[in-house]
């Protein structure tokens, strides 16, 4: 039976995957999907072409915040390295393929709540037509809404984890 809650073991995961995530993965992430649904929407709204162009940069960011997340994990893997001869397992970040772009995925996924949050102040101003340019650079920073969020993304991530993990784990027969 799937459980919903997440286990101790998603959250340390989530926990894990905040290093690299909080150090500016987070930021192309909700770029992502910033400019993969703001001008999707806008382009429904207004029957315009040029929200498709503008999506495409949705993969230009995609793309470069996977790198920078690889490049982060490398950095923290020699950054380990340095401080400790043979560091602990627990904290060495694995550096197989599958399981950073698994990883990636997730965190990616799990900012979804961060972008919308994000993204329903623009949709609303974009569909006014209202000039607030100065406002809305003043009350709605990127910054301040992730920090503001990170628990969500937490929960999300921990969550996503915990719905990833349940199928990779073996049955432990009782005798």
């Amino acid at each position: 039976m799937l459980k919903l809650f997440p286990s101790f073991r998603s959250w340390i995961q989530a926990f894990r995957l905040a290093i690299p995530t909080f150090l500016g993965t987070i930021v192309f992430s909700v770029y992502f999907w910033a400019f993969l649904i703001g001008p999707l929407v806008l382009t429904v709204v207004s029957l315009e072409p040029e929200g498709l162009v503008i999506s495409l940069l949705s993969l230009v960011s995609l793309a470069i915040g996977f790198l920078w997340y690889l490049a982060i994990k490398i950095l923290y893997f020699f950054l380990l390295r340095l401080l400790w001869s043979s560091p602990p397992k627990w904290l060495r970040p694995k550096l197989n393929w599958k399981h950073s772009l698994k990883n990636f995925c997730i965190s990616v996924l799990a900012t979804i709540p961060i972008a919308i949050q994000f993204l329903i102040p623009l949709l609303v101003k974009a569909h006014l037509e209202v000039n607030y340019s100065l406002i809305f650079r003043l009350r709605f920073n990127i910054e301040e809404i992730i920090l503001r969020n990170a628990w969500l993304w937490f929960i999300c991530a921990a969550l996503l984890l915990h719905l990833t993990d349940t199928g990779n784990r073996k049955k432990v027969s009782k005798p």
